[in-house]
């Protein structure tokens, strides 16, 4: 990876910006990482209403998180996987 220059809260900064930036992206582009957003977004009031400790709310919040990161994880070898399978074609066709 090419060192940028930047350090410290600089950096920090740089890379929630760059984060960010690939969730809006994700966000327009990814029809069901839409709709797990809006559903975690409807289930989180009632995730900390119905959770009866810390530790239940926690647990109930964290697992609408891990639906998210669990599709960009699967958008994430969904494309990598069409790359490969693209390239793989031109290569046995050409």
């Amino acid at each position: 990876m090419a060192y940028s220059g930047n350090k410290g809260l600089r950096r920090i900064l740089k890379a929630s910006q760059f984060s960010w930036q690939g969730l809006c992206a994700t966000y327009r582009h990814e029809e069901a990482f839409r709709q797990e957003t809006w559903l975690c977004l409807l289930l989180l009031p009632l995730g900390l209403y119905f959770g009866e400790g810390a530790v239940e709310k926690a647990l109930l919040v964290g697992s609408l998180l891990i639906l998210l990161l669990v599709e960009i994880l699967n958008s994430a070898i969904e494309l990598a996987l069409l790359l490969v399978a693209s390239t793989w074609l031109l290569l046995l066709f050409f």
